[in-house]
């Protein structure tokens, strides 16, 4: 047996044998920068077969595992060195560390991450271009309602009653605004925190507003208190970000719908169009030729014309109908099947248990998938069906029907609304490319 074992070599950057001349660092320089003693003698330990690209990974790890009396007083006293807060420890400091220490991998982090939760960059963020689908959903209208909360004491008295209070107002506060979800969400943290991502938004609110009554946190320490906030969010013009900003999804659906309306009255009327697709199950319309002579030829181009407008103002409606129960189908399927999936992320995977992974990562997804895929069998055995004029009514109709649904199912059991459900745009070119084949 043998009585000792060789490692492999260390290598520098440069892969050349590591030595005192690419650069020492003392033991009390990793202790400045933020490392803890335990995480040094786990890189000792892996030291010849670790990759070296997961150390602060591997002390954030460590970090994490300490007891909570521990790493409050740690980052506590970083904290009030820093000049932040005003006492190393306190329960303002207890829920400032529960909220932010899974995003703190070495110490010196947690002073940029609360000095990142007490700022309000709500012009920056509005001005950047991940802001733009913030304004272009109606966050303007969301403020004025926050607003009226505020001023009236009801938002307040929520927050000082904690988490419990935070969660019926917003309950309500979303009932109020018909909105949920992802919708109701995103403009709330962007309005109260002047950022677009960031911890839970509930537990943020209450610390935010705990810092701004418990006198915890150094005047000077660059924190926005709940009453400027408001200040800030009263004065904004939202007319100056609406300048010149691409329109948002639900925009763009709306546009995509007016253009195809326009596009249906007006096209019988312009192109001597022999077949005019209609969502309304009238399967063809037959308009006469522009070449005949006579008073019987204009009196039937006239009633044939103002037929086609008819029955494209119903179209146009049915249009309307459709962009509205398409965006409430997605959003529909999405909150029955993942409904009460926290948006943690990774952190809720690590912590859920199995059978919940199973049914919600991947069954949900999973029989999304199978539904997806029966809906385009269905649509294909109908593209490969004998050809004849009533078959053909029959494709145009339950066509785009059949894709719409796949759509739906698609966004909704793999949790992502997307464009709040599929594209106008897409039905409105299948339909130029039949017309063009009709011609």
């Amino acid at each position: 047996m043998p009585h000792f074992a060789h490692v492999s070599l260390i290598l520098a950057p440069d892969r050349s044998k590591l030595s005192k001349r690419h650069g020492a660092t003392s033991v009390g320089q990793f202790r400045e920068m933020g490392y803890l003693p335990r995480a040094m003698v786990n890189y000792l330990a892996l030291l010849g077969w670790g990759d070296g690209t997961e150390n602060e990974w591997m002390n954030g790890q460590h970090l994490r595992s300490l007891p909570s009396e521990e790493l409050n007083q740690i980052i506590g006293e970083r904290w009030k060195d820093a000049g932040i807060v005003t006492e190393s420890q306190g329960v303002f400091i207890q829920d400032a560390v529960l909220l932010l220490k899974d995003g703190i991998d070495l110490i010196p982090d947690s002073q940029k991450a609360l000095s990142s939760l007490l700022s309000y960059p709500l012009y920056e963020t509005l001005a950047s271009t991940e802001g733009k689908p913030i304004l272009e959903d109606g966050v303007s209208e969301i403020a004025k309602s926050l607003l009226a909360a505020y001023d009236s004491g009801e938002l307040s008295g929520a927050l000082a009653e904690g988490q419990p209070g935070w969660k019926n107002w917003v309950k309500n506060f979303g009932k109020l605004l018909k909105r949920k979800g992802k919708s109701l969400f995103m403009p709330l943290r962007v309005l109260l925190t002047g950022k677009l991502h960031g911890p839970d938004i509930g537990a943020t609110t209450v610390l935010l507003y705990k810092a701004g009554t418990s006198g915890s946190v150094v005047p000077q320490a660059g924190f926005v208190t709940f009453d400027e906030r408001f200040k800030i969010l009263r004065e904004v013009q939202w007319e100056s970000f609406s300048t010149n900003v691409p329109l948002s999804a639900g925009a763009k659906q709306r546009e995509a719908a007016i253009t195809s309306g326009i596009f249906f009255v007006f096209a019988p009327l312009v192109w001597n169009q022999r077949v005019l697709p209609s969502l309304c199950g009238i399967p063809f319309l037959y308009l006469p030729s522009s070449t005949g002579q006579g008073r019987a030829d204009r009196e039937t181009t006239s009633n044939f014309s103002n037929g086609a407008t008819m029955t494209c103002l119903i179209s146009y409606c049915h249009l309307l109908v459709g962009v509205v129960s398409d965006r409430t189908m997605v959003h529909e399927i999405r909150d029955f099947c993942w409904d009460g999936i926290p948006s943690r992320g990774a952190s809720w995977l690590r912590e859920a248990p199995i059978g919940v992974k199973w049914q919600r990562v991947i069954l949900v997804p999973a029989c999304g998938g199978l539904v997806v895929s029966f809906l385009n069998a269905f649509r294909a055995t109908l593209e490969v069906s004998t050809q004849g004029n009533w078959t053909s009514s029959v494709k145009s109709v339950l066509g785009p029907v059949l894709k719409t649904l796949a759509a739906c199912v698609t966004l909704g059991t793999g949790n992502s609304l997307g464009p709040e459900g599929p594209s106008v745009r897409n039905w409105y070119i299948s339909c130029q490319g039949r017309w063009r084949s009709a011609r």
